[in-house]
């Protein structure tokens, strides 16, 4: 255990290497903020695989996990406060989320399941690609969407390994494949031991 005094943390390294860092607070009662991240992220790898890189954690996210699809894991979670989405960046890969006090146990499930048991369904490229070709029509109607599209690109240089939504071409979406996708997710995801974890809120700091 080691005391952060200058945020007022700890950080716990255990045994299998994790870092866990934890700052309680009493802004909310029923509230955790969660955080994890790696260093890696689609730096490391070649440009003929960034764009499967960057929607991997998209259609890992809408297949469910495990033996659940979308569908029947919002049924098991309705009326438990649990949000977490995986992410990866050029320079890291991680999670974003929250839950509450009550619903922590629920949640380490769900983020266990994300490292070990992610769910591979096909259906989800083409909802995702659909979706995102949606967002592309809007930003690419809006001139001021457009502008900073095209800002961002130019200031990049067009580098392909600073691409957002805004600057997604139909170049970019179809070198997206599902399989080299699903198999980088695991690749990133494949050891949590090189992981940090963040947590901030009410939670019982002797659990």
């Amino acid at each position: 255990t080691k005391e952060l005094p200058e945020i007022g943390a700890k950080e716990l390294t255990l045994s299998n290497g994790i870092k866990v860092v934890t700052k309680k607070t009493d802004y909310k009662n029923d509230e955790i903020l969660f955080s994890a991240f790696s260093k890696g992220g689609y730096s490391l790898y070649y440009e003929c695989d960034i764009a499967s890189l960057m929607f991997a954690p998209q259609m890992v996210d809408r297949a469910g996990i495990g033996d659940l699809d979308y569908s029947s894991l919002e049924k098991k979670l309705k009326g438990k406060k649990i949000g977490l989405t995986p992410n990866i960046t050029p320079f890291s890969e991680g999670f974003d989320g929250l839950s509450t006090p009550k619903d922590l146990e629920t949640f380490f499930q769900y983020l266990n399941a994300f490292f070990t048991n992610p769910r591979k369904d096909t259906t989800t490229y083409g909802l995702v690609m659909n979706e995102t070709r949606e967002q592309m029509k809007m930003i690419n109607a809006n001139p001021m969407y457009k502008f900073f599209g095209d800002f961002l690109g130019a200031v990049a240089d067009n580098d392909p390994y600073q691409m957002n939504m805004l600057n997604y071409t139909e170049d970019v979406l179809s070198k997206v494949d599902y399989e080299r996708a699903f198999y980088l997710y695991q690749e990133r995801f494949a050891n949590p031991a090189d992981f940090t974890f963040v947590f901030t809120g009410n939670f019982d700091e002797k659990i």
